[in-house]
């Protein structure tokens, strides 16, 4: 659609050139800044005005000149600028070289259907170029010209009986405009109006208005290539997205597929572990079912794979407490040193990890047995490659033990005490006996210490409750 349009205006063009060639002599391309051939002698019968400008035919193929030499530029710019704006600006401003008019712009058609945006233009003050705003009314030439897709001249806008006109039109001296519609691509709505403007009334000739028609044509062209343009970038950005979306997708589904994989190996591992540990627990099962303490065979999991009755007992459950965080204030073990062992420090738990740990007591509470004490090792099983199959997790019942030292420990701190007492009672009848002479004072000393010895003979056999004076 972009070439065909292409081809329309630059065939306009063409056909535009060449009735201006074929009405000049000594024909002689013209340079960029719009310089051309004046020729030596024109043919006689050609001279007149053209519209309501005087001056003879050499003046009117400078005009033709100048406008072709304004096309080849323009169309050249429209071909390869990518910049909207850019095409847009330089498009008023060529246009305005082209026709010698002091004002130029590009009015463009909202999404609303009903607005008119000045989008660029030259030689307007501040505060027109992207900022006027019009509303498209039947009023106005604007309107007439989108409306019947033809173009709306009014050579002089004070004698205008058929639109009315913005006040900015007034406010910048403007006294004829010529609207030509810039039209759209297939199925759309057109771009906009190219305005040309003057300060002075005009008529616009008929070489006027076949150069605004192709120049508006090339313009729509350019405009329509850019949308396409733009059209075919947002579509690549869309794709572009949706191929980052899908293949973000992918690489979590890859990655979710790798994470399954891996669990998937993990648990064979698992399970492979936990079958080296059962036939380990198959052949020590006879053994550990006759000691006399409580011992079992934990699998990797924490599971308790096998297990003998005191074992049972002493830990009746399904996991041992270091891999059970929950049960942590049923159970708490303790260092020789009396400090706390945290759970991940507990002797199944570093079994699992490969060390041998003995003898950690552990003051365990239920609510059928109260407090209790075990003490509990653990050891680890490898399997044929070196690997950790299985723990062995040994349980002692020592409470009696803990309970008896500490009696024992009760026992010692009373006996010390009793015996302090004694000595106490022993030095106060020293100091309180009195004799004439050393014999004296022994046999009164030796007296005192065989009836206190006799008391505390009396107190042991009645248990330390009573005893009687009288005795």
């Amino acid at each position: 659609m972009i070439w065909r349009r292409h081809r329309f205006a630059l065939g306009v063009c063409r056909s535009h050139r060449i009735q201006a060639l074929s009405e000049r002599p000594n024909y002689v391309e013209p340079s960029d800044e719009l310089e051309v051939y004046q020729p030596a002698a024109w043919p006689s019968g050609r001279g007149g005005n053209v519209g309501s400008r005087t001056g003879d035919k050499p003046d009117s193929y400078k005009e033709l000149f100048r406008q072709q030499v304004v096309l080849a530029r323009f169309g050249e710019l429209a071909l390869k600028s990518h910049n909207l704006d850019e095409i847009l600006n330089e498009a008023c401003r060529l246009v305005g070289e082209a026709l010698s008019t002091d004002l130029a712009k590009v009015v463009q058609l909202q999404e609303d259907g009903e607005t008119l945006f000045v989008r660029a233009g030259v030689g307007w003050k501040p505060g027109v170029v992207g900022h006027i705003r019009l509303a498209l009314t039947d009023a106005s030439s604007e309107g007439h010209a989108l409306k019947t897709g033809e173009m709306t001249i009014s050579p002089n806008i004070e004698e205008e009986t058929r639109f009315e006109y913005a006040p900015f039109l007034m406010d910048n001296g403007v006294k004829a405009i010529a609207n030509v519609p810039i039209i759209g691509g297939e199925g759309r709505p057109p771009f906009g109006i190219l305005q040309v403007d003057s300060r002075e009334p005009r008529q616009f000739t008929e070489s006027d208005i076949l150069f605004l028609r192709s120049y508006a044509n090339l313009l729509a062209a350019a405009v329509d290539r850019l949308r396409f343009l733009s059209e075919i970038q947002n579509a690549n950005e869309v794709l572009e997205r949706r191929v980052a979306e899908r293949t973000g997708e992918l690489s979590k589904r890859t990655h979710d597929l790798v994470e399954a994989n891996r669990k998937l190996h993990a648990e064979a591992a698992e399970r492979e572990r936990a079958q080296t540990a059962l036939h380990h627990a198959q052949q020590t099962g006879t053994v550990v079912e006759h000691l006399p303490m409580g011992a079992g065979l934990i699998a990797p999991s924490g599971q308790v794979l096998v297990a003998n009755p005191e074992f049972r007992r002493l830990l009746p459950l399904s996991i041992i407490p270091s891999m059970d965080y929950s049960m942590g204030k049923d159970w708490i073990a303790l260092h020789p040193n009396g400090e706390r062992v945290e759970p991940q420090d507990y002797p199944g738990a570093r079994a699992l990890r490969g060390e041998v740990t003995l003898n950690i007591d552990f003051r365990h509470w239920s609510s059928s047995d109260g407090e209790r004490w075990l003490r509990v090792s653990g050891i680890p099983v490898h399997d044929d490659k070196g690997g950790i199959a299985a723990a062995l997790l040994v349980l002692l019942d020592v409470d009696e033990e803990k309970r008896a030292a500490e009696r024992q420990r009760f026992l010692t701190r009373e006996l010390d005490h009793r015996a302090k007492n004694i000595l106490a009672v022993v030095q106060a009848a020293l100091r309180l006996t009195k004799a004439d002479d050393m014999p004296t004072f022994i046999r009164a000393i030796e007296g005192r210490v065989s009836a206190l010895a006799r008391a505390q003979a009396i107190l042991a056999a009645d248990r330390w409750s009573s005893a009687d004076l009288r005795t």
